[in-house]
């Protein structure tokens, strides 16, 4: 059974983590997509069902995808795809790995890169504000993690941000020296635990 599946795996913040994934993919109204990691096949059903041409690359044959491979060394020519998107998958390599990973997707997209990455950090305080007639708004009050050395271990990661050896301007700075330019990073009120990286390619 594929675990990302299972019951336990998608609790309700994961679904709405679901949610950011896909909008923030729909915001740029791609005509192709290159997933990294598979997962469920959750996100290319969807994608797929709004006319989106989507290609999967996992290193693992069980979750199905279209290409087994590494992000280390993607195997399609420059500039093939509108966006490339990894969600909740880098953590997964070593730091070291990070660089080299952002530098394979940058080269495969022709834009625009989507990513995400666990944030370890603590919402001190969360508000939600709803006026009639005005947009939603959302203020969360966060800060670094105390523990140096506290990771989700039983799910495989070699680092997460928002943990004091890992913080923000950390990967800003790598991603940065990859030629990418962060047009907007953000932790959703709904599922605390993850951050998003919108990125443009210079």
């Amino acid at each position: 059974m594929n675990k990302y599946l299972q019951k336990e795996y998608n609790h309700k913040a994961r679904w709405c983590s679901y949610y950011h994934q896909y909008k923030n993919i729909f915001d740029f109204n791609p005509a192709t997509v290159l997933e990294i990691g598979t997962g469920g096949g959750i996100m290319a059903n969807i994608l797929k069902e709004n006319n989106i041409k989507v290609t999967t690359i996992d290193n693992n044959p069980e979750t199905n995808p279209d290409i087994i491979g590494s992000v280390l060394k993607i195997p399609f020519e420059d500039n093939s795809f509108d966006i490339v998107a990894a969600f909740e998958i880098l953590e997964h390599l070593p730091f070291k790995s990070f660089s080299k990973a952002l530098k394979e997707m940058r080269r495969v997209a022709k834009n625009n890169l989507v990513i995400s990455l666990p944030d370890h950090g603590k919402s001190l305080l969360r508000l939600t504000f709803k006026i009639p007639f005005i947009k939603e708004k959302n203020i969360q009050l966060r800060i670094p993690a105390i523990n140096n050395k506290k990771y989700w271990g039983p799910s495989g990661h070699h680092w997460e941000m928002g943990n004091i050896d890992y913080p923000y301007n950390k990967i800003a700075n790598e991603i940065k020296k990859n030629n990418l330019k962060i047009i907007k990073s953000y932790v959703p009120i709904e599922s605390s635990w993850t951050r998003y990286f919108i990125l443009k390619k210079l």
